[in-house]
């Protein structure tokens, strides 16, 4: 092995490095001395001015007591390193397939090979390039967790090289010569023999890192990813269980592939086949499951002492590096689709922008090749503004390589607005038979089971309806054969389209040579007629060889001839015009613009746009119009960083002008006529926009509130179908769901079970009443579109760490599917208001303020007026006018040692957590991916919180003790519903609630110490006064200086906590007290109301004793 350069930083001068050389052996010798080393590179790498200052490892004198790095000891960490994932997505799945629901078996999917009469891995034909940057191993977890949601993305070590930066056709699959070998600071070992001791899946990774690799492994930070046979397997040979599993570390000194392939074959530690070559697919996605995944968690981050491993990989072997495959051929496929996409797209119908999209496309996708030129140039040279000039340098101009850019895809989407079908998808594969595709259907046990294209393979292979029919029939699965069947149906009526198409395309406009070969076999006469008309599409380059023709022909002057083209091309254009005039106008409203019409302008407008766009496109709430979108939520951000963009929710996004413009122009032309009476395009005027966006009229569907799953009305009625719903005004995206039902008392108690075990198992609640006011949260998630006023949900607990935040995180993926953005308490009432205003008009379902500071009372007379009326008006933010909005969302708050205002006790349900240990923040969820895990589980949920409300409801039993809250409706669909399950009452929490509240102990305070001090007789806030300050005596006669002393003591210390401004003013004093008029409460047993009454024009007080 051979030296390397390392950076040390002298302890005694941490500002001045120095560079050394040493072998890997001296290096692992200075580390156990405790050495800092910064920055390792191999020597070679070295430039001249480094060399000259090397210095021998033996003079190295500066130990290090901490971690062996001098920023540590300082109490600063380096920065982990930037690591760059490059990802390749293929068209189709490429993970693994489970031969049943238990992985007794694990393959690659596989595909028939016609012509090697066997079959062969099912890879992706095309595969695309993309790739991200991260920094620190949570920020590697987090990407590794999304990309592996998507079975169609998997990594590669190295980088594509140009010009393929952008797509990959099938050589990628057939050649090692398409990706570059790079340094890379990821370490990724592919576990594949180790047979631990340990059975969980941690521990058995644990043990392998401890037990097969360098110490410089040990006590770091490690993401562990299950194999696709659940992250173990029994050897054949012993029946041993073995370790499946993909190990990533990150690596503070990068490494080549080379490195690390010659590291691990030379060590045995991992299979090496993982760095085979730079572009070595590494599979991340679960695999294909036929059912529910059994594992909840595939992608672990397990948190050590260190980030980054201070390891140093042996200089790979002297190799030749294989040269970059040379893809500017296209394949003979891409030959046949551009073509074909060419054929059905005609070049006048895109202005010169449009124009150059395609060429670079066409481009992109033929690898900038001379094939690809010749496609387009015959392609532009359809249309009447060609430029043979301008089209070669543009085509010189384009990258093909370029990432990011224009793709193929560009063209074959405008190919697929005109009916398009690839043509491609009918050869090699794709061509069966009758026989061989119901022979593949009764296969399909399992929807995963169905080919990504196989109802395109029905629809194009098999003429007849009754023989689809009998493929359809031979799925055993109802499920699955439904599904195939819409496929079906769908694939036969695109393909009926595209003969139709077909049928009706013109013929292609010959070239100039084609053209003077047509003329010079024709009459004169006919020539004289029709050649304008038929030469008025070419360029003018071409033009002057037609004239010399005709004129030969004809024996006509070219003056003349000239004139009679210019005719024809204006003819020409004219039409042009107007047949992309009514290509725009298809299918949109016309609208004249008239001066002083602005009111009938708008209602048109809006009428077009209510007829003419989809479900959830165009709708009033609260007075504006609003989409159903999914788009980030107003003054929301990340969880723990309020830096980052929260994750996106479903929405009523309010339209904007700009929003509103871009819509009417989707559904209706502005129409006006000049002075000559010719007709011309305006813009949509600015105030049809303002009437729009200001005053929705009646004919815009009005709706309520928005829900993502299904709901159980008060009446018991289950509505479980998407669309606005009369009776409600909800509208109701992606709830539609099957099979809901009430269930029986028995059920439902099941489902109680159910939901505290997928949901809460894991949680450490102070009592087992707050994990019944967890699940009466989700309850109240689910129902609160329907309760005009209801509690929200206050998740506390008395240290950082305990699972507040991943809780409510639960809740809201269970309620909407999507993650869960947060928004932090605002120091100002004012900003506040504007913040839940920007947030309520959009309708969301959750709302968490997170991490309210730690011991504070927490009051908010705004948020206690929203979540007790069913309405909340405030004026908008930047604007003027003010709005009125629905309330119906459940609150949520998250806190260590919260204690709530006297308004909020009777508002929030506490649900209260107590971890068992002292350390919660190193307890591991067996659920890691939160998100993951609830989507997995949702549609279980929701069956069972359906079951259990509508259950109660049809059973009209009477449950409870007959008392009631504050919140009718709240009792009815989640309160009762949860004793009727066998759960405990909640309402208990708002008593618990009561008893903790400062505010609360401090009524008991003020009221019992009044008591002691004057008994039954009435008292003036005078006298108050004098108690508080001392300047006069207090208490009943004959009561001991002592008792009066700890008397006015406490009622010092209790007035002090309602927030008196000056104890020492009698009307502050006088003001408390009202406050607290009438009020009862317990002390010890014993009610104590404070009474007043105004006699001789002054208010008397006078403590009742019940």
């Amino acid at each position: 092995m051979g030296e390397v350069a390392l950076r040390h930083m002298p302890a005694d001068a941490p500002d001045r490095t120095q560079t050394i050389v040493a072998s890997p052996d001296e290096v692992a010798a200075l580390r156990r001395a405790g050495v800092a080393l910064r920055a390792i590179a191999p020597a070679e790498d070295l430039g001249p001015g480094q060399a000259a200052e090397s210095a021998p490892a033996a003079d190295l004198v500066a130990p290090v007591t901490d971690r062996g790095n001098q920023a540590e000891q300082s109490g600063t960490s380096p920065p982990p390193p930037t690591i760059t994932l490059t990802v390749l997505r293929g068209d189709k799945p490429t993970g693994k397939v489970w031969s049943d629901a238990l992985g007794t078996e694990v393959r690659v999917r596989e595909r028939f090979d016609e012509e090697k009469g066997e079959m062969v891995p099912d890879l992706p034909y095309l595969n695309r390039f993309s790739s991200r940057q991260v920094v620190g191993i949570k920020q590697l977890h987090a990407a590794l967790v999304e990309l592996s949601q998507d079975p169609r993305n998997y990594l590669i070590p190295g980088h594509p090289v140009s010009p393929i930066a952008a797509a990959v056709r099938r050589a990628f699959v057939r050649t090692k010569k398409t990706c570059a070998d790079y340094a890379s600071h990821l370490l990724v070992l592919d576990v594949d023999n180790f047979v631990p001791k340990a059975d969980k899946f941690v521990a058995a990774c644990d043990e392998y890192i401890a037990t097969m690799l360098p110490e410089a492994f040990h006590g770091a930070s490690y993401i562990a990813m299950r194999s696709s046979s659940a992250g173990s397997a029994k050897s054949r040979a012993s029946g041993a269980r073995k370790l499946k599993a993909k190990i990533f570390f990150i690596l503070a000194t990068p490494a080549t592939t080379l490195q690390i392939k010659a590291w691990l074959e030379a060590t045995g530690v991992a299979d090496a086949k993982q760095y085979a070559w730079a572009g070595q697919p590494i599979f991340i996605a679960a695999p294909e499951i036929p059912g529910p995944d059994p594992i909840q968690q595939r992608v672990t981050l397990v948190e050590r002492g260190a980030e980054v491993v201070h390891f140093v990989m042996p200089p790979a072997p002297e190799r030749e590096q294989r040269e970059p495959v040379d893809l500017a051929k296209p394949s003979s496929r891409d030959v046949e689709r551009i073509q074909s996409a060419l054929d059905v797209v005609d070049p006048d119908d895109f202005d010169y922008d449009g124009w150059l999209r395609i060429l670079w496309a066409v481009n992109q996708g033929t690898g900038g090749s001379e094939e690809g030129f010749a496609m387009f140039d015959a392609w532009s040279r359809r249309s009447s503004r060609y430029g043979e000039e301008e089209t070669r340098k543009q085509w010189g101009h384009a990258d093909p390589g370029r990432a990011g850019g224009i793709t193929i895809e560009t063209l074959l989407r405008e190919a697929r607005k005109r009916s398009w079908q690839d043509p491609t998808l009918t050869d090699g594969l794709h061509n069966l038979s009758v026989e061989g595709l119901e022979r593949e259907a009764r296969g399909f046990e399992y929807v995963v089971d169905v080919r990504y294209d196989f109802a395109e393979n029905v629809a194009l292979c098999v003429e007849e309806e009754e023989d689809r029919q009998r493929i359809v029939a031979a799925i055993p699965n109802d499920e699955t054969r439904a599904f195939v069947a819409e496929g079906v149906a769908a694939a036969v009526e695109a393909r009926s389209a595209v003969k139709k198409a077909q049928a009706n395309k013109a013929p292609p406009l010959p070239s100039a040579v084609q053209l003077i070969t047509q003329l010079q076999s024709e009459p004169r006469d006919n020539v004289v007629a029709t050649w304008a008309a038929r030469a008025a599409h070419l360029a003018r380059s071409e033009v002057e060889d037609v004239i010399d023709a005709v004129e030969r022909i004809t024996r006509i002057g070219k003056r003349k001839l000239a004139g009679a083209l210019n005719e024809a091309r204006a003819n020409l254009a004219r039409q042009r015009a107007k047949k992309e005039f009514e290509r725009v106008q298809a299918g949109r409203e016309r609208i004249e613009v008239e001066a002083g019409e602005v009111g009938t302008m708008s209602q048109r407008a809006e009428s077009a746009v209510v007829a003419r766009v989809p479900s959830g496109g165009f709708l009033s709430f609260s007075g504006s119009p609003v989409k159903v979108e999914v788009d980030t939520l107003p003054c929301t951000h990340l969880i723990d960083d309020q830096d980052v963009a929260p994750p996106p929710v479903l929405q009523l996004k309010p339209f904007n002008e700009s929003s509103m413009r871009t819509t009417i122009e989707e559904n209706a032309i502005f129409m006006s006529r000049d002075a000559r009476g010719h007709e011309r395009r305006e813009d949509v005027p600015a105030n049809v926009i303002k009437n729009v966006l200001v005053n929705p009229s009646p004919r815009v569907p009005r709706v309520t509130g928005l829900i993502s799953h299904p709901v159980v009305l008060p009446n018991g009625e289950i509505v479980a179908v998407d669309g606005l719903h009369a009776k409600t005004g909800l509208f109701l995206h992606g709830a539609a769901m099957g099979g809901l039902r009430p269930y029986t008392q028995a059920e439902a108690a099941a489902a109680l079970a159910r939901l505290h075990v997928l949901l809460f198992g894991e949680f450490e609640f102070a009592s087992e009443l707050d994990g019944y006011i967890a699940i009466a949260g989700l309850l109240t998630g689910f129902e609160r579109r329907l309760m005009p006023s209801a509690p929200g949900l206050a998740v506390l607990a008395s240290r950082q760490s305990s699972g507040k935040t991943t809780l409510a995180r639960m809740i809201h993926v269970a309620l909407t599917g999507h993650d869960m953005p947060v928004t932090t308490l605002s120091e100002s009432s004012e900003e506040l208001k504007k913040h839940l205003l920007a947030m309520l008009v959009r309708a969301p379902e959750m709302v968490c303020i997170d991490n309210i500071g730690d011991g504070m009372t927490f009051r908010s007379a705004t948020l206690a007026s929203i979540m007790t009326s069913s309405s909340y008006r405030d004026r908008r933010l930047g604007v003027s006018e003010e709005v009125d909005v629905r309330t119906e969302t459940l609150w949520v708050i998250t806190g260590n040692n919260l204690q709530l205002g006297a308004d909020e006790i009777t508002r929030w349900m506490v649900c209260r957590l107590e971890p068992k240990t002292s350390r919660p923040e190193e307890r591991e969820f067996r659920n890691g991916d939160v998100v993951g895990a609830v989507r997995r589980a949702r549609v279980q949920i929701i069956r069972d919180i359906v079951g259990i409300v509508a259950g109660y409801l049809a059973s009209g039993a009477s449950v409870g003790d007959g008392k009631s809250t504050r919140f009718k409706e709240w009792d009815r669909l989640v309160r009762l519903p949860i004793i009727w399950a066998g759960g405990a009452d909640v309402t208990e929490v708002f008593r618990q609630n009561r008893e903790q509240s400062p505010d609360e102990m401090s009524k008991v305070g003020v009221l019992s110490a009044i008591r002691d001090l004057v008994g039954d007789d009435e008292f003036y806030p005078t006298d108050v006064v004098s108690w508080l300050t001392g300047t006069a005596p207090g208490g009943e006669a004959g009561m001991p200086s002592a008792a009066q002393d700890d008397a006015m003591s406490r009622l010092r210390t209790s007035m002090s906590e309602q927030r008196i401004k000056d104890i020492r003013s009698t009307k502050s004093v006088g003001r408390a007290l009202a406050g607290m008029a009438n009020t009862t409460v317990e002390a010890d047993g014993v009610f104590l109301t404070l009474r007043s009454r105004i006699k001789d024009g002054t208010r008397r007080y006078r403590v009742e004793v019940k």
